[in-house]
Formats: C-alpha cells, sequence, structure tokens
C-alpha cells in the first residue's frame, strides 16, 4: 500500500492491491474515504460516499455489462440501472423502505413499464 499525505500529515489517498488487482482510496478533509477505484479483472468500479461514509453512487463496468446505483441518505438501494451486454437497458426506482415502485426497460422483446404499489405488488404494466 502506498498512502499520500497532505502537509498537515492527513491521508489523502491509499494505492492499494487487493487480490493482485489495483485500487485507490481519495479521503476528506475528516480522514473519511470519499471515492474509490478499483481495477478488477472483471471490470473497473467506482464508488462515492456522503459525508456520513454511506455508499451513495456505485457504477461498475464488468464483463456482463455496466451498472450504475444511486442510493439515498440512508445507504438504500433506490436507482438503479443496468446495461447488459445483450443491448438491452433496464432503469428501477425504488422507495424509502427499499421497494420497487418502477422498472422501465428495453429488451430484445420490446419496452415495457411496470409500476407496483407502497407493498410491491404489480399495479399497471404495459410490455
Amino acid at each position: 500500500m502506498l498512502t499520500l499525505f497532505n502537509e498537515n500529515g492527513e491521508t489523502i489517498a491509499d494505492l492499494v492491491e487487493i487480490k493482485s488487482e489495483p485500487g485507490l482510496s481519495l479521503y476528506d478533509k475528516n480522514g473519511e474515504e470519499r471515492a474509490s477505484l478499483l481495477a478488477l479483472k472483471d471490470g473497473p468500479s467506482l464508488e462515492l460516499k456522503d459525508e456520513d461514509g454511506q455508499s451513495a453512487l456505485l457504477v461498475c463496468f464488468k464483463s456482463k455489462g455496466t451498472g450504475l446505483e444511486l442510493r439515498d441518505e440512508n445507504g438504500n438501494l433506490r436507482v438503479g440501472l443496468l446495461c447488459p451486454k445483450d443491448n438491452a437497458a433496464v432503469l428501477g426506482l425504488g422507495d424509502e423502505n427499499v421497494r420497487t415502485r418502477a422498472v422501465i426497460g428495453v429488451v430484445e422483446e420490446g419496452p415495457g413499464i411496470t409500476l407496483h404499489d407502497e407493498n410491491g405488488e404489480k399495479i399497471w404494466s404495459a410490455l
């Protein structure tokens, strides 16, 4: 591991190796990790964290496709976007109770939208 310090001796970055794969962590003025970049065998990922250390955004580029996650201040997944290698695209929207409320997608069969109520029951769809 290689650590970079600012002029006050505070850690601002770490260059690490995890199972022979490189990573970089960036820290804020309070010493909290705010960003990390990993270059894994299956593809790179970027994670950004809020001031409380909760994951707020995650972007992954994997051999099977690309994904994006947006989380709220409690760390709950609220938006997920998947773009698999099969040319599909799916967007999922969740509520504060971590329930999927809407799914919009374009797959081989065509576009579709599905809406769910607060209990997760399908209330409307168009395919």
